[in-house]
């Protein structure tokens, strides 16, 4: 069974404002599909999920995957506090959940797809990482 790994990136300039993201697949260390696009206006956290749904989106169900992204904002909802706003009714110890909407997709798609989530430092030039924050870069709506 194939198991994908995906490089998932968000940007947004300025912040918020208009924005972009993009999710790298690869094989062997080698890119072989990109997916991206961009909004406007949004926040660099939206396209930052958004990036993550779209990529688990376009895989099959029952596929297994790695992302990798570097955002903690991501990393930490997805590992760590999802499971708490699921049982209080997507709501956060503090109040309102910012960014319900892509949380309960991605918590569809996680019931899908099975995830390795991986955090890594942005901008220390790990190659898969640096091409998707330029293709996220590239998909921000001028």
């Amino acid at each position: 069974m194939t198991e994908y790994i995906i490089y998932t990136d968000g940007a947004c300039d300025p912040n918020p404002g208009p924005g972009g993201w993009s999710a790298v697949f690869t094989e062997n260390g080698i890119r072989k599909k990109v997916l991206s696009g961009g909004e406007k206006p949004t926040t660099n956290n939206r396209m930052e999920l958004t990036a993550a749904l779209r990529a688990l989106e376009s895989l099959p169900s029952g596929a297994s995957a790695v992302v990798y992204t570097d955002s903690q904002y991501l990393m930490l909802g997805i590992t760590s506090w999802l499971p708490n706003w699921v049982k209080r009714g997507w709501k956060r110890q503090g109040g309102k959940l910012a960014n319900e909407d892509l949380w309960r997709a991605l918590h569809i798609q996680i019931q899908r797809v099975k995830v390795k989530w991986n955090w890594l430092r942005g901008h220390a030039g790990t190659p898969m990482n640096e091409l998707a924050d330029r293709e996220a870069r590239k998909a921000i709506p001028r």
